[in-house]
């Protein structure tokens, strides 16, 4: 991969993926704590798993920028300062 590092995220049978890279750059970036990736995750189980697997690696959340998140669900930071919300809610287009 050029000097890249990656992983990608998707299931076989859906037309997308989330690809997260890494190189020995220094990232260069400017964001803010509204930046998120947010996943809707409607069933419960799931979206307690999903926190717990936040939880065994030892990372707590925070509070959100947006106080909607806060209600619905989990923000969290990756490891650039940028905001993952794990939300407890159907998605609808």
């Amino acid at each position: 991969h050029d000097g890249y590092l990656g992983v990608m995220l998707g299931q076989k049978k859906d037309n997308w993926h989330l690809e997260f890279t890494m190189s020995d750059k220094n990232p260069s970036h400017c964001f803010d704590d509204e930046d998120a990736l947010v996943f809707y995750i409607e069933d419960d189980k799931m979206y307690i798993k999903a926190l717990e697997r936040f939880k065994i690696e030892g990372i707590d959340p925070v509070k959100s920028a947006n106080p909607y998140w806060d209600i619905y669900g989990r923000t969290y930071v990756d490891p650039d300062g940028y905001r993952i919300v794990i939300c407890h809610k159907e998605w609808k287009n």
